[in-house]
């Protein structure tokens, strides 16, 4: 959730790879695009397993740096399609 919401906010807009990055996130999850779309514009790695674990809860840490790469600019992967926020 949180890797959709940082899209959401910097106009990564998601993307549909046909093999996934991860093994744990399948092409049917409705997070797939984003997840894709932060690690190919170098917001998220992952782990070194290869998963992203997906239902464990996101660290501090894990949160500073997915946030401090995100202020810092993103190789977009696509055309971003920067969306108003909505409160």
């Amino acid at each position: 959730q949180l890797t959709k919401i940082i899209c959401r906010v910097i106009g990564l807009p998601p993307i549909d790879p046909p093999v996934p990055t991860f093994s744990d996130v399948s092409r049917d999850s409705p997070f797939y695009g984003y997840v894709e779309a932060a690690y190919c514009a170098g917001v998220i790695n992952g782990y070194s397993d290869g998963t992203f674990r997906p239902y464990n809860n996101v660290t501090r840490g894990q949160t500073s740096v997915i946030v401090y790469r995100a202020l810092q600019g993103v190789n977009y992967c696509g055309t971003p399609t920067p969306e108003a926020i909505r409160y």
